[in-house]
């Protein structure tokens, strides 16, 4: 479908129709995006802050969330973003920064947070199983001179508490 200029009758109402369904999506997009904005910033709990950064938009990353004492730990799956290593760690990395930012802005009690990607693997014997991919952990020290707007998502593992990655991303 062409749509440059003075095209066919039928290519033009074609081309209007288009552009009515791109712009029908983007608006219920933006609204969808700012009805979770307005969760997120009437929310405490942490779980719920998980859900609606990690889960919201995919389903598939199935996340959940504990506090105990000043500590959150937050675990999903890494899964939907594992077309390659690369995708998934970059991924990883973006939620982790949204959910360092989010948790230590919102909630003054989190000393520490910790953040666990589980992916699938297959051991040499061809046998699947679940379990730790990437985890990463900053404490609220550590946060504290973060300008999160302004940083890499590549740049987050040095200036983490903690992280490990799973070999195979290496």
């Amino acid at each position: 479908m062409r749509c440059g200029n003075n095209p066919p009758s039928k290519l033009r109402a074609g081309c209007g129709v288009v552009l009515a369904i791109v712009i029908g999506i983007l608006v219920v997009a933006y609204r969808k995006d700012e009805q979770r904005n307005k969760e997120l910033a009437a929310t405490a709990d942490p779980a719920r802050i998980a859900y609606l950064i990690l889960d919201y938009v995919d389903e598939g990353t199935k996340s959940s969330a504990t506090k105990i004492g000043d500590h959150v730990t937050v675990e999903f799956r890494i899964d939907p973003w594992s077309l390659t290593g690369s995708t998934a760690r970059s991924h990883f990395l973006s939620s982790a920064k949204q959910l360092f930012r989010d948790y230590f802005s919102r909630l003054p009690e989190v000393n520490r947070v910790t953040i666990v990607g589980t992916g699938p693997f297959k051991d040499i014997k061809g046998n699947e199983s679940r379990g730790r991919a990437l985890e990463i952990e900053m404490t609220r020290q550590a946060a504290s001179d973060v300008q999160w707007d302004n940083i890499s998502t590549n740049n987050l593992p040095r200036i983490a508490t903690d992280f490990w990655q799973h070999p195979s991303f290496e």
